[in-house]
């Protein structure tokens, strides 16, 4: 970076987070333009927690000669300031050779973009506090840490949150494959707490399809305990003004076809991650392996979504409208990756022998909803 004649040591460091900036500006339009020699197949675990060693080592250097004000003369600020520039647009070169590989898609793309952006974030908040230290009052940010020593806490929060950020670039995917996964196991367990979610309503208001198992002394003691607590299950349901309400008879049948088009999602989504993970790199690198994972994913976020908001509001008092729209929406988007498991070359037979159920019980579920009173 070159100084301007006019700099001082408070301008060098507030250029420098502006430059950071451009570096940002590369990743997300151009991010060839900072590969500085890297591809995509040099780019591994190891390679990126050194880059990443050598910025935090940078960083604490930086923040262990300006801690306390003043800051120091204009060579030693430059000096400090260029090696952390330089040491950021390594970490960020060698993430954006990911993207310049053949193993990057859409799903890859953003997770790099969102890593890289809370990386160069959190640098800029470091240097623009310390740029901007000396025209505020001390007591704006210096205070007693754990051991009662005066320093310099706002400081101290920024560079841990920038530390913390580095330890998460250690953990990201290095192909669109494993970047799917990470976003496939994210929305599965959205699904499948909202599916079990829907399994405790249905053992609370008496609406399982099959008797509780165990014996004949545990059911009883389940029984006494379902009528000592049946009360207390009951308060927790209230609506916007904090009244008490019931499932009603065509209420509480609702519930159970819609738990099972949750389950059916929950499993078609880990089936699916089995399938995924057995693609080999050169096949997750192909561009019609990398569409097809992206249209999974797009549908995928579509049933996280749509689970999310129908397991809201299939609590009393139903909204007819509201459980059809987002029933409508959640449907579409789970048969789509019902048919792609079942077509999947790495399904099992077993995989497409449940999947066919799964749709026969989707179909089921559909009809006695529409019987129930929804426009679908």
């Amino acid at each position: 970076m070159e100084t301007p004649l006019d700099a001082t040591p408070s301008k060098v460091l507030a250029l420098t987070a502006d430059a950071l900036e451009k570096v940002l500006a590369l990743i997300e339009s151009d991010a060839k333009q900072l590969l500085m020699g890297s591809t995509a197949e040099l780019v591994t675990r190891e390679n990126v927690k050194q880059t990443c060693d050598i910025f935090v080592h940078q960083l604490t250097k930086l923040v262990a000669g300006l801690s306390h004000p003043p800051l120091p003369d204009l060579a030693t600020t430059h000096g400090v300031c260029d090696t952390l520039y330089s040491s950021a647009v390594v970490v960020c070169s060698t993430l954006s050779a990911l993207l310049a590989g053949a193993k990057a898609g859409a799903i890859l793309q953003r997770k790099v973009v969102e890593v890289t952006t809370n990386f160069i974030r959190n640098i800029q908040n470091v240097l623009r506090h310390l740029a901007d230290r000396d025209s505020k009052p001390s007591e704006s940010y210096m205070g007693k840490n754990a051991v009662g020593k005066i320093e310099d806490v706002v400081l101290n929060q920024l560079t841990g949150m920038a530390l913390d950020t580095c330890k998460s670039l250690e953990k990201i995917p290095l192909s669109n494959k494993v970047a799917v996964n990470h976003v496939m196991l994210g929305l599965y367990a959205t699904v499948n707490d909202a599916y079990k979610e829907m399994a405790d309503v249905i053992e609370q208001h008496g609406v399982l399809s099959t008797p509780p198992q165990g014996n004949g002394s545990d059911q009883q003691q389940q029984q006494e305990h379902s009528e000592e607590n049946e009360d207390e299950d009951d308060e927790d349901i209230f609506d916007e003004l904090g009244e008490e309400h019931e499932y009603s008879a065509e209420e509480r049948q609702r519930v159970k076809p819609i738990a099972t088009v949750f389950e059916t999602s929950a499993r078609c989504l880990k089936q699916l991650m089995h399938c995924f993970s057995k693609y080999t790199d050169v096949e997750s690198a192909s561009a019609t392996v990398i569409e097809y994972f992206d249209t999974c994913v797009s549908h995928a976020k579509v049933i996280a979504s749509a689970v999310d908001e129908l397991g809201s509001a299939i609590y009393p008092p139903q909204d007819v409208d509201q459980l059809s729209g987002h029933y409508t929406e959640l449907c579409p988007a789970v048969w789509y990756l019902l048919e792609q498991l079942r077509s999947n070359n790495y399904a099992t037979q077993e995989d497409r022998d449940w999947t066919d159920q799964a749709l026969y019980e989707m179909t089921v579920s559909r009809d006695a909803l529409k019987e129930l009173g929804l426009r679908l």
